[in-house]
């Protein structure tokens, strides 16, 4: 083996396996038709590196947080968790 072909060899095994965990993304993710993971598909096999960064970036699923009243912090400025200030019964207190 030569330089070059062990080059070849190091530099496309970061980006089959980049590929393959990106395409797994795409189609596992719902926010794209099929269509567009065809595009996606194409896009990321072709363009190395750079669309597996961009599309993970783009579908990554959102960080859901539930918010209960204990956990609320009631801003100083707003009377909108007051529900006499609302209705107009009260002095907002």
């Amino acid at each position: 083996m030569n330089k070059f072909e062990i080059f070849i060899i190091v530099t496309s095994l970061p980006h089959i396996i980049l590929a393959v965990i990106t395409q797994m993304i795409i189609l596992k993710t719902t926010k794209l038709n099929p269509n567009q993971k065809i595009i996606n598909t194409i896009l990321n096999w072709v363009i190395p590196y750079v669309w597996g960064f961009i599309i993970r970036k783009m579908i990554k699923e959102p960080v859901l947080k539930v918010y209960t009243k204990q956990n609320r912090k009631r801003n100083s400025n707003s009377n909108t968790d007051n529900w006499k200030t609302l209705t107009g019964f009260g002095d907002g207190v």
